[in-house]
């Protein structure tokens, strides 16, 4: 009985020990669940804060902008540090010119809402850290080197409500990775997006502002947005007919218009007038006159109205003034006196009334907070044809009077072109004046003789400015009879040296004659003819001659024979074919020449060979490798550029990229955006002297980097856009000479740096 109860008890023990063992287990088991949720609630917050507090002191470090929001309800506030725990909802950080690798912190940023990096050196691997920042409403992109790759990351995000990607590399196809943002409402787009972007953008219906620069997108490819609430649109450099308007009429919630350069005519206004819904419209046109306002008129809701650089007059005003529904309006004109704006500033219709007109005296000027009427702070100068003014490029006749109002002007300038239309007799009444500039600007010629006989029936003028390809020595020397003329500059780089020296006998009492500012020799996207170049042949003592984009054809060329003092020949985007390159023999001190963007062949190549040239450009040409044979006796050539040369549709050109291994003092070669292939690279390894190989957007693969290592002294290796690996970059190990090395747009991506920087100790590696 004694045992049993012993034995009793014992269990009871036990049981007791059981029990607790038990309990102290659950509490063990309870114990690390806690542990387990407290430490993944300190991952997935406190670390995620950590992280992003360092990626916004990084941003912070580089002059970025940031904005915060608390991260928790209100109602949490109070129990939690609202310093620690708070969102980075924005990042300002734009027109810094900052390397794209210095914004990688912004991976770390998940909720971010606006993202403003815009004129930033920002590329496709910098949009790669957006991945994870499913919040982003606002992003600016704009003057960046993104692509359609980068825009990849942006697929999928539907809370996007504005993108400005103006400026930037993108195309149709990666606008088609915005299609998904439903909410989307502001977008600026690139002119490398046609009407097959705009179609893809259908699904948009809250698209409500579009920005476009550039002229592929046609007012039919617009039509395509007639389902979303587009409310305001901006053209730059579209051209958009009378016709299109039609098109622009089918946007039905369209009611703000901004045009620029357009054709501005009445049958324009009148297609404007039908646009029932618009209610603002700006214009930056010189066309617009008289005609297009009263045509204008017609619009029953149109309430804002700016137009800028126009020939609006007092007819054109008094239109204005009878707008039914107009309450804003801003006017720039070369035409208005103060007394043709009355009916404008006497109309009790606007709220905000801004008129802008070079004529308008300082005694004349008006500033109220709803009302202004100025002109120009000259301070007694003038200069009607320079672009800060933003005065129409035009006068006639009947608007010069207007000058007589500026009694104070000393010093005008004006367009040659439009000197040439002008009575400029009303001068004389401006007693203060006593220096005119006529110069040519832009694409115009100058002033003629003619003008200059008008010119010389000014009496107060002391000092004159003469701009023009066409006066001749007979017109100038009529200048002479200028009595209080004291100084005369002229910019004629045509003029002989004779001419020169006649001009300078004409003038009784002598004055002071200028012509070091002539500009000779310098004519790139100038209006020079074959006529012209033929008159520089008096020229021989000329070193340097850039006729650049000019109208020189194979006419003018063997005028260029005579020059010969000439080093460096620059006609680059001429109309020459080569046939009178043979005219070139003569320069035996050539020593660049340029003819890229031209049509010349390679049979044209073979009189190059007697020049003592050093630099060479047949980019974008009608060179093939066949052609390069004729190079092989320029033993002094150092700079070769073949860019953009056309496709050679598979014959076979061996011997021709052999031939530039047989340059003999070759340092430089530029083969980009041409048809390369790996086995073209075998020829041009034997330069021995090449030191910089530019192989961008070429079809070079790994296996042509084979061949490179066997280039002796080649130093700068540009790869940019080519279909290189980690692999083929390894292949360059051998090239103890390389120093420096490009490899954006491969297949090497940035976290490859350190393999990179690894495989070439000391090569400075740039793209990454």
């Amino acid at each position: 009985m004694g045992c049993e109860m012993v034995d009793d008890a014992m269990k009871a023990r036990a049981s007791g020990w059981r029990r607790l063992v038990q309990i102290r287990l659950g509490t063990l088991l309870l114990f690390v669940t806690v542990c387990a949720v407290g430490l993944g609630w300190r991952e997935s917050l406190v670390v995620s804060y950590e992280k992003q507090d360092a990626a916004a002191q990084r941003l912070l470090a580089i002059g970025a902008n940031l904005q915060w929001e608390p991260a928790q309800p209100a109602w949490l506030r109070p129990f939690m540090d609202e310093t620690r725990f708070r969102d980075v909802v924005e990042v300002r950080c734009e027109s810094k010119w900052l390397n794209g690798e210095v914004f990688e912190p912004i991976a770390d940023l998940h909720y971010v809402k606006r993202l403003y990096i815009a004129n930033n050196m920002i590329d496709d691997d910098v949009m790669a850290c957006l991945r994870n920042c499913h919040r982003l409403e606002r992003i600016s992109l704009w003057q960046t080197q993104v692509t359609d790759d980068g825009l990849v990351f942006l697929k999928g995000k539907r809370q996007l409500r504005a993108v400005d990607l103006h400026s930037t590399r993108v195309t149709d196809r990666g606008v088609k990775y915005l299609s998904g943002a439903y909410r989307m409402n502001k977008l600026k787009l690139p002119s490398g997006v046609t009407d097959e972007g705009i179609r893809a953008l259908r699904g948009l219906r809250e698209l409500r502002e579009l920005h476009l620069d550039g002229g592929q997108i046609t007012a039919q490819g617009l039509a395509e947005l007639k389902h979303a609430k587009l409310t305001t649109l901006h053209t730059n450099s579209m051209q958009i007919s009378p016709e299109d308007l039609k098109f622009l009429c089918q946007l039905r919630y369209l009611h703000q218009l901004n045009l620029r350069d357009v054709q501005a005519n009445p049958q324009y206004a009148e297609r404007l007038g039908q646009m029932p819904q618009l209610r603002s419209l700006m214009i930056r046109s010189t066309l617009v006159d008289d005609d297009f306002v009263a045509s204008l008129s017609p619009c029953p809701k149109l309430e804002a109205l700016t137009l800028y650089g126009t020939r609006v007059g007092r007819s054109g005003v008094a239109s204005l003034a009878k707008f039914p529904a107009l309450r804003t309006l801003y006017l720039q004109s070369a035409l208005l006196a103060a007394e043709d704006c009355a009916p404008l500033m006497e109309s009790k219709n606007f709220t905000s009334l801004h008129i802008h007109s070079p004529w308008i005296t300082p005694a004349e000027q008006v500033r109220t907070p709803t009302q202004s009427l100025y002109g120009y702070s000259h301070e007694g100068r003038m200069d009607l044809s320079r672009t800060e003014y933003d005065t129409p490029s035009f006068l006639r006749a009947n608007e010069l009077r207007l000058i007589t109002r500026q009694s104070q002007l000393t010093s005008l300038g004006l367009a040659g072109r439009y000197a040439n239309e002008c009575d400029l007799s009303p001068l004389n009444q401006l007693a203060k004046l006593t220096e005119l500039r006529v110069q040519r600007r832009y694409d115009t010629r100058g002033v003629t003789d003619a003008t200059l006989t008008r010119i010389a029936d000014l009496g107060h003028v002391e000092k004159l400015v003469i701009g023009s390809y066409d006066v001749t020595l007979e017109g100038l020397s009529r200048l002479a009879k200028m009595k209080r003329l004291r100084e005369l500059q002229i910019f004629h780089p045509f003029l002989s040296l004779e001419e020169k020296r006649a001009l300078r006998e004409a003038f009784q009492p002598p004055i002071a004659i200028d012509f070091s500012r002539t500009g000779v020799g310098k004519f790139a996207n100038q209006p020079v003819c074959d006529q012209d170049v033929w008159k520089l042949k008096s020229h021989s003592w000329l070193r340097e001659l850039d006729l650049s984009h000019t109208g020189l054809t194979d006419a003018g060329v063997p005028a260029l024979g005579a020059l010969t003092q000439l080093q460096s020949l620059k006609l680059r985007g001429t109309r020459v074919a080569g046939d009178g390159l043979e005219s070139l023999a003569s320069l035996v001190k050539l020593e660049t020449l340029d003819l890229s963007a031209t049509d010349v062949s390679g049979e044209n190549l073979r009189p190059l060979v007697q020049l003592p040239l050093r630099s060479l450009d047949l980019s974008e040409t009608r060179v093939t490798p066949e052609a390069f044979l004729w190079l092989v006796g320029l033993e002094q050539l150092e700079s070769l550029r073949l860019r953009d040369l056309p496709r050679f549709e598979g014959r076979s050109t061996q011997k021709g990229w052999q031939a530039l291994g047989q340059l003999p003092a070759l340092t430089m070669l530029d083969l980009s955006h041409s048809e390369v292939r790996d086995q073209d690279l075998a020829g041009v390894v034997y330069c021995a002297q090449l030191e910089s190989l530019l192989l961008e957007g070429t079809a070079v693969t790994d296996q042509g980097l084979k061949s490179l290592v066997k280039c002796p002294a080649l130093q700068h290796l540009s790869l940019i856009g080519c279909r290189i690996t980690l692999e083929g970059v390894r292949e360059l190990r051998a090239l103890k000479t390389l120093k420096s090395l490009s490899l954006a747009g491969t297949h090497v991506r940035r976290k490859h740096r350190s393999d990179v920087e690894a495989a070439l100790p000391g090569v400075q590696v740039y793209g990454l």
